[in-house]
């Protein structure tokens, strides 16, 4: 499953992500462009973001555990 989308950080930042969904992991990449006043101190440069999700129980834990509603 191919997940597609964007984040808006109010007045700061636009961080578009990509992602890779495999059984229960989840690669995810995004990169945090800078659009406020504050892109003068990181030189536009923004920021690389990677995120590896994995889903399911812990093995042992489960009277612990909340399974996340997935919308």
């Amino acid at each position: 499953l191919l997940n597609l989308g964007c984040y808006i950080r109010n007045k700061d930042a636009v961080i578009p992500m990509l992602g890779l969904q495999l059984n229960h992991l989840e690669f995810n990449f995004s990169y945090d462009i800078t659009t406020s006043s504050l892109r003068q101190y990181n030189g536009g440069a923004g920021a690389s973001e990677f995120s590896l999700i994995k889903k399911g129980f812990i093995n042992g834990r489960a009277e612990r555990q909340t399974l996340c509603p997935s919308l």
